[in-house]
């Protein structure tokens, strides 16, 4: 995947996040957002990247770690079974974040995955990231309850 397709990509996914957003997609119970999680992976991942049709997503319930504060901590792309697992928080950026992971020229480089997430999710969401950007923590975006 060269840069101009990736640069296609992020625009692709901040369209589709865009109007997510405008439907309140992000609202409702755990249930609702795990669907809407889904079908924003379907999309990205047959439409946005046809390589990456098949592929797996998990989602484990939201738990409550790091003191008072909710994380995804320990979400991960399984390259042996081509699976994205999210765990605790259903996060936006985590889950692009592997995503990131997935896209051969990024692969497992931590930095190339988390610049390709933030870079997306900066432009899709620009209040919402000027909140966390306060609250940015050496490489871990968090969120006061």
């Amino acid at each position: 995947m060269t840069n101009e397709r990736i640069s296609d990509a992020k625009k692709k996914i901040i369209s589709a996040l865009n109007t997510a957003s405008t439907n309140r997609f992000w609202e409702g119970t755990i249930s609702e957002r795990k669907q809407n999680f889904r079908y924003l992976h379907i999309y990205i991942t047959n439409i946005v990247f046809p390589e990456m049709a098949g592929m797996a997503l998990n989602m484990n319930n939201i738990s409550h770690w790091y003191r008072n504060w909710h994380a995804s901590g320990e979400s991960n792309y399984n390259t042996m079974n081509n699976t994205i697992t999210l765990n605790g928080r259903l996060s936006m950026i985590t889950y692009l974040h592997e995503i990131g992971h997935a896209i051969e020229e990024i692969g497992m480089s931590q930095s190339k995955a988390q610049e390709f997430a933030i870079s997306i999710f900066k432009e899709a969401y620009p209040k919402k990231f000027e909140i966390l950007s306060k609250l940015h923590d050496g490489g871990m975006f968090i969120k006061e309850v």
